[in-house]
């Protein structure tokens, strides 16, 4: 019986596998850590953060309330100051790199009155 149709090849903590051809069969990007809700008081900023294991490159992708947060493309997103409008709102991020995306879980902002 021949040897596996691909191999595995681990690196820190993710993997792609290999076929003998030198064909990427699959790949891993997990999110480790997912974002965490924030409470905040009025005018003040909340920051949201990502742990991304995978293959880089890596982009990210904030969203409030699933609209894409302009320039907010890195491994954490701090908020413009807060206001009492923002309370209830969701920060999730899209995270790819170059073979596929996951999207983390939703986080929520609750923004108290100063």
């Amino acid at each position: 019986m021949p040897l596996a149709a691909a191999a595995a090849l681990a690196t820190a903590g993710c993997y792609v596998a290999i076929g003998f051809d030198g064909s990427i069969v699959g790949t891993a990007l997990d999110i480790r850590q997912q974002p965490q809700a924030q409470t905040v008081l009025a005018g003040q900023s909340a920051s949201f953060a990502v742990g991304v294991v995978g293959l880089s490159p890596i982009s990210y992708q904030w969203r409030k309330n699933g609209a894409d947060i302009a320039g907010a493309n890195d491994l954490t997103y701090v908020t413009p100051p807060t206001t009492l409008a923002d309370n209830g709102s969701l920060f999730n991020v899209r995270v790819c790199n170059d073979f596929v995306c996951v999207t983390s879980s939703p986080a929520l902002l609750t923004v108290l009155p100063k």
